[in-house]
């Protein structure tokens, strides 16, 4: 009787949206624009009977990459995404921005890969740091070492894992 009864299922969106690429030489700007018909968010109103509200979502990303050093790939990105019917209660903020920049630099006659990968939300003021050096022994068996490490505040998505910093090792065979 005090405690939370709680029935998974799954309910239907429907998404429409587009993308758009152009290349200008050595830069490339691509985009994607979305919009959601119906998204769930938490809230953290006691008096909601199910714990969910049901809202559209508009969201877009916009990016520019660019290849015009030999053997490097820089990508950086920007994301928002808007909650159309936003309620107070809903433990997301209405807008969220984030933002993401990739370096790639390809060494050995592209046998060893280099790749740093930053991800930070600015609402939450988190984000990830994600490094690794993939080595390609063969033309289908690579071997990987990474790191992960996660900062910001604890009730960001990745500042949840703040002191759950990880290294990997991989080895991947392909067939």
């Amino acid at each position: 009787p005090s405690g939370i009864e709680v029935k998974p299922g799954y309910e239907r969106t429907h998404l429409l949206g587009t993308t758009f690429n152009k290349a200008f030489g050595d830069w490339v700007l691509r985009g994607e624009f979305g919009y959601s018909t119906a998204r769930y968010y938490l809230t953290a109103d006691l008096r909601d009977s199910d714990g969910v509200i049901k809202s559209g979502e508009f969201s877009y990303v916009l990016g520019v990459d660019y290849q015009g050093i030999t053997d490097t790939f820089i990508s950086v990105q920007i994301f928002q995404s808007l909650i159309t019917s936003y309620e107070n209660g809903i433990t997301r903020d209405e807008l969220e921005n984030s933002a993401t920049f990739l370096f790639e630099r390809k060494f050995l006659n592209e046998t060893i890969t280099a790749e740093l990968l930053t991800i930070h939300n600015f609402n939450d003021g988190d984000g990830a740091l994600q490094a690794e050096i993939s080595y390609q022994l063969s033309s289908n068996i690579f071997v990987n070492l990474g790191a992960d490490i996660f900062y910001g505040s604890r009730q960001g998505l990745f500042g949840q894992f703040d002191s759950k910093d990880r290294v990997t090792f991989g080895i991947e065979m392909g067939f």
